[in-house]
Formats: C-alpha cells, structure tokens, sequence
C-alpha cells in the first residue's frame, strides 16, 4: 500500500510536470470495464472502454501499451493513465480503479433432514444445512430456500453456489437417495370361520394374506383390538359372539391395508335345561320293565337323549317323550343333546324296581 501510494504521488507530480508540455488538450481520464476474480480465476480484467484511438494505456506506472485490456490484475486499488501515441508527454489524470478479492467457494453442502416417501406420500424431501450466501440445488435449478420436497424416488447430488458468483460452486459434492415409495399392504383374506359353541362362548377365523416379511400388526374393528405376528396367515381367536368384525393389517412400514371382507360370529347357542322325569311305570308280573315320561325337551330342532347307564340314545322333536324299555332294579338319569349340539346336565334319577315274583300254582 505504502508503495502504491509514492507510485500515485509519483504520477501525480509527473502530469503536472507534462501537462504544462502538452501542444493540445491532454487525453480524457480513462473509463474501463472491469472483470472481476471468480472461484475459477483468481485475477481480474481491466478493459479499456475510452478514450479509444492514437492512444496508449498504462497500468500503476508500468509499460504504456495500445491494448484496451490489461489481463491477470491482482486484487486491489490500481491506477489508469492515457496518453497521446503521437505525443507521449501528454498524459491524462488518473482514474483509480479496484479489483476485488477473489471468491471463497461454499463449504461442501450437508443435509439437516431427509423425509422418505410414505404409503400416503410417494415423494420424498431435502432439507440443506443453511450456509449464508448461498443458493441450492439437487442437480437442477438452484434456489434460496434450502427445502426441496416433492422429490421422486432417486439420488440427488446436492451442490450451493455463492449468491453474488453464481460461478463459485463447492468443489465437493454429496448425494441423498430418496427410496422407493413402500407399497401398501393387500387387505388381509378371511378364511374359515370357527362358531361359538355351548362350551366356548367366542368364535375365531383364520386370516391369510398376510405380509410376507417383517412383522405385522392386524386392527380388528370393532374394538381397535391389535394382534402382531410373522407369517403370511394366523389365527385370530376369542371373538365375542353376535358380532361381525373386519380386519386392517399394518405393515413393518407403517403401511396399512384396506379392509378384510366381514367375519360374522353367531349368537353362542344356548344349552338346554335337564330333561324333567315325569310318570315312571314299573315292571310287573307280565311287564318285565318300565318306562317313564321326560319332558322339558327342547322345542325345535331333533334332539338326541342319552341314558346312564347304558349309553342307549333316542332322538325325536317335540317338548317330551316317553322313554320304555328300562330295564328292572336299575336307576337311571337321562341327558338330552340339541341340534345345536349342546348336552343338557343330567336328569333327575329314574328308579325301575325289580319285577315283582309270579306266585307259583296252587
């Protein structure tokens, strides 16, 4: 700097010096264009824009030249003389110019946060690390805001630029993949239907199409009740009676299929009352067994009734029936089974006395 200025002073007194010997008017202060150092060129370009002519150009007191361009100019304040080719004492004044420092490149751009696609979504989003003075880019345009959404599936090379230098680019790259949008589970298949019974209050079904990896959580509704597992089917047991229920299943993504066809849980059948002993008729001289009424039967369907001993079954219809045939000195109960399967509890007991003795002739 302090060389500069005892060129600058140099000069100065130099003009005041020539320009008393100038025949004519002295040259017009130069007007120059100036290209400034980039990320790519650490030096600028000084042009010459006038006066243009017999004239020769000189640059912080060094070689005049009839070039309008002074190239490979370090950063820094400079100073531009004119003077006639034909009469080189007469020199302009001076026109002082300054060519900028050159350009930091960006750091290397890094991501604060990536969103990958959804079942619901199928694009993902880039959100850049903030840099001052800077514009960004995935790979195509470049932009103020460091958010990209609405990314398809791919990589991205991310790269920033300096606002003011849109040629000052980070010298180093990084890239981000957006995945593959993850497909949404088929809905879960309803297969065989397992109805409550007497004994068991619920009823089950059996759900295949299942995922095939990961694990899986199925959603019954009513009721929100979950069930996780692996495997592309399983049983779901326990379902309360008259009821009709579907099922959603989520996947290890997150995924969540649309609905599975309706499973319908009857009503769990109802067990039948013990079947009342009514009339008992003994054995008699002639009538080597007995009989007896039972009633209390249920009133639709068949049913089927069992004797203990024995094991001996009748079936019929109707609310009561008379069971003959019983063998003497014995004591028998009777259950009854319905249509739907159920067994009664046990009758009260039936007692078939001895037949009596034939007296012997007189």
């Amino acid at each position: 700097m302090k060389r500069l200025i005892s060129i600058t002073i140099i000069l100065v007194l130099t003009l005041i010096k020539l320009h008393s010997q100038c025949s004519t008017t002295p040259p017009d202060t130069a007007t120059v264009s100036i290209t400034q150092p980039t990320c790519e060129v650490a030096t600028g370009t000084i042009v010459i824009t006038a006066p243009l002519g017999d004239y020769e150009y000189n640059i912080d007191g060094g070689t005049y030249q009839s070039s309008l361009t002074f190239s490979v100019v370090e950063a820094g304040s400079h100073s531009i003389l004119v003077r006639r080719s034909a009469e080189i004492t007469c020199i302009s004044t001076i026109t002082s110019v300054t060519v900028s420092d050159q350009p930091t490149p960006p750091s290397m751009p890094t991501v604060s946060s990536t969103t990958q696609p959804t079942c619901g979504t199928p694009t993902g989003t880039i959100v850049f690390t903030i840099q001052s003075g800077v514009e960004y880019s995935v790979g195509s345009d470049y932009q103020s805001d460091p958010t990209f959404s609405g990314l398809a599936p791919a990589t991205y090379t991310l790269t920033v630029h300096n606002t003011a230098d849109h040629t000052c680019i980070t010298s180093a790259a990084s890239t981000v993949t957006i995945d593959a949008q993850p497909e949404t589970p088929t809905a879960p298949i309803a297969g065989t239907v397992t109805q409550p019974t007497c004994a068991f209050a619920t009823g089950s079904v059996v759900l295949s199409g299942l995922p095939s990896s990961g694990t899986w959580t199925l959603t019954r509704t009513p009721g929100g009740t979950t069930t996780s597992g692996t495997g592309t089917s399983t049983t779901i047991s326990g379902l309360p009676a008259n009821a009709t229920y579907t099922f959603t299943v989520t996947d290890a993504s997150g995924c969540i299929s649309a609905a599975s066809g309706n499973v319908d849980i009857d009503v769990q059948p109802s067990t039948p009352t013990a079947p009342t002993v009514g009339s008992i008729t003994q054995p008699t001289c002639s009538v080597a067994t007995g009989s007896v009424v039972l009633s209390g039967l249920p009133s639709s369907g068949t049913w089927t009734l069992t004797r203990t001993p024995g094991g001996t079954t009748t079936s019929g219809t109707g609310t009561s029936t008379t069971i003959s045939g019983l063998a003497a000195n014995v004591t028998y109960t009777f259950t009854v089974t319905d249509a739907s399967g159920c067994i009664s509890a046990a009758s009260g007991n039936v007692v078939i006395n001895a037949t009596p003795s034939t007296p012997s002739a007189p």
